[in-house]
């Protein structure tokens, strides 16, 4: 996990479990990015029961078991894939990365 702190003191990470962020102060939460199954009918399915079921439990857990090929798109281009692969742990090592990437670079 890496945290980056902006010249305006603000504090950017990707969000881990095992960090209590409330810890530092105000707390905004932003989703960043969705990986999602590749094939549009999983990735349908897969939005429809995770609005139903939410992020965490045994269904949530299920749906990310599922086969590939995932993909990574950023919120601000919902509509662009930025990434592709078989696995899901691939693909959010490389979300990661990205991010981590955006945040070092930031000059604010």
């Amino acid at each position: 996990m890496k945290i980056y702190v902006t010249k305006g003191g603000e504090i950017h990470c990707v969000e881990h479990e095992l960090l209590q962020l409330e810890g530092f102060g105000n707390v905004q939460r932003r989703r960043a990015s969705h990986v999602v199954p590749a094939h549009p009918v999983k990735r349908f399915a897969f939005r429809v029961i995770r609005f139903f079921v939410g992020e965490r439990g045994h269904i949530a857990e299920w749906c990310r078991s599922w086969y590939g090929p995932w993909q990574v798109r950023f919120a601000e281009t919902p509509h662009k894939v930025e990434f592709t692969q078989q696995s899901r742990r691939v693909c959010i090592e490389w979300e990661i990365k990205q991010l981590n990437e955006r945040f070092s670079n930031d000059k604010n």
